[in-house]
């Protein structure tokens, strides 16, 4: 939930979007806190809080049916750094103006519909970026760390003012579909025999699957600098263990990898010189989209600033990945 007062209204101009916005932001709370104060206040210097503050607990122990929350109830309660909206949610408007397409025509033809989706998808694009600008600057104001931008927005009502046409909707931010009864026998049998060894996961892997969870999630930064990292880090493991093959001291093998750091130095000099000759560079198509859409981009993102759309962060990712595979391969 975003703390700030339901009657205050805010003027928005976010970067990168040439339309300025209205916003409304409203604190509701839920079921499990009916009975509630609604009261709207604020102090010059520090937050308020509701009182009193009453929460009651579940029955212990909690009937299974209910799910793995504890199935707390109260008045004036929130969960710390709660991101699904348990006991409250923020419900944000976002009101601008902007051209679109013909939508006020009859009902029926084709093309009327096909226009009233493009304009539903592109309000609801405008929307997103900015609320995700309110989020960075929420954020960064009241150093509440939980609050995060939103890779997908839960947009259940788009109201077209001058049509008086307005489009309702549910949705589930990751979808709905049938429920899995097991994962397959050979990824049963891996997880068991992995556990049972005592083996832990390749650290790059996880780093991968993080910055794919990050892609998910709209984070595009992190996803950026996590994958690039996964790579180096696979990239200078194996090449430790080549050297050590060849009988190259690990103090030898760390003043090469110091004096060659640059990613790409190591996946072209050290990797010829521990590969017989081979690099993955040896394929130019390959490696000039490397050059391109990883390093160049990840370099422009991290050391000045550059943005990095979603599009780009996925490709990011998936050049790393591949190139990780390749450098497997070798």
């Amino acid at each position: 939930v975003l703390h700030l007062p339901a009657p205050r209204v805010f003027r928005v101009r976010c970067p990168h979007l040439a339309v300025p916005a209205t916003v409304q932001i409203r604190k509701v709370w839920t079921e499990l806190a009916a009975g509630s104060n609604d009261v709207e206040a604020y102090a010059d210097d520090r937050p308020l809080y509701y009182g009193p503050a009453r929460p009651l607990t579940p029955t212990i122990p909690q009937a299974s049916a209910l799910g793995p929350w504890p199935h707390f109830t109260g008045t004036n309660v929130e969960i710390y750094k709660d991101t699904h909206g348990v006991f409250r949610y923020s419900q944000v408007r976002v009101l601008f103006d902007w051209e679109h397409g013909e939508i006020d025509r009859p009902d029926g033809a084709k093309a009327v519909q096909d226009a009233r989706s493009a304009a539903v998808d592109q309000a609801t694009k405008i929307a997103s970026q900015v609320i995700n600008y309110l989020l960075d600057v929420y954020r960064s104001i009241t150093e509440e760390n939980h609050v995060e931008r939103l890779a997908k927005m839960l947009v259940t009502r788009v109201y077209f003012a001058d049509t008086n046409l307005l489009y309702e909707s549910v949705g589930i931010e990751s979808g709905l579909g049938s429920a899995v009864v097991n994962r397959s026998r050979r990824e049963i049998e891996e997880f068991a025999e992995m556990v049972e060894a005592g083996r832990e996961p390749e650290r790059y892997i996880l780093l991968l699957q993080t910055a794919r969870s990050a892609l998910d999630r709209g984070q595009n930064l992190l996803a950026t600098v996590v994958a690039f990292q996964a790579q180096e880090m696979m990239i200078e493991e194996r090449l430790r263990v080549r050297y050590r093959d060849h009988g190259v001291a690990d103090t030898e093998a760390t003043a090469k990898l110091k004096a060659n750091y640059r990613t790409k130095d190591r996946l072209t000099t050290l990797s010829r010189e521990v590969f017989g000759g081979r690099s993955i560079a040896d394929d130019a198509e390959f490696w000039g989209s490397w050059l391109r859409n990883c390093n160049h981009k990840r370099n422009a993102v991290v050391h000045s600033g550059e943005e990095i759309t979603s599009v780009e962060a996925k490709q990011l990712v998936d050049v790393c990945e591949e190139c990780i595979n390749r450098f497997a391969a070798l």
